[in-house]
């Protein structure tokens, strides 16, 4: 007897099953690259898709941060300016409307009232306890 034990030969019209092993795996292996290489294409394109996102947001934040400059100088503006004189106007046009009973009637008709400062800023609108 022989020790050393033989490998069975195939047949002549079988073809050894290591050979179509490699083939399947070749075929599995260049799927695996295609999926990556759709994987890359796939992520940089949501990463330039996420980049421009971005750079448009921050666009628009800074344009949002100079439209509240603007209008924070404005009502600063309003608040130091206009809105003193319109009190002093409502005060005077009170004086008048009780000196002049004609104007009182119309004067209290409208029911003009007149603003306090800092009515339209609450950031310098007087506290109430």
């Amino acid at each position: 007897m022989d020790p050393v034990p033989s490998t069975p030969q195939p047949a002549v019209g079988e073809v050894p099953a290591t050979v179509s092993l490699e083939r399947e795996l070749k075929s599995q292996s260049l799927l695996l690259q295609v999926v990556l290489v759709v994987l890359v294409v796939v992520l940089t394109t949501t990463s330039m898709a996420l980049f421009h996102q971005i750079r448009w947001l921050l666009a628009q934040a800074t344009q949002l941060n100079v439209t509240t400059q603007e209008l924070s100088r404005f009502v600063g503006d309003y608040e130091t300016n206009v809105a003193p004189q319109m009190t002093r106007l409502f005060t005077d046009l009170r004086r008048f409307a009780e000196s002049n009973a004609d104007f009182g009637r119309v004067f209290s008709k409208y029911r003009i009232a007149g603003e306090t400062p800092g009515a339209t800023n609450p950031a310098v609108a007087p506290k109430v306890r």
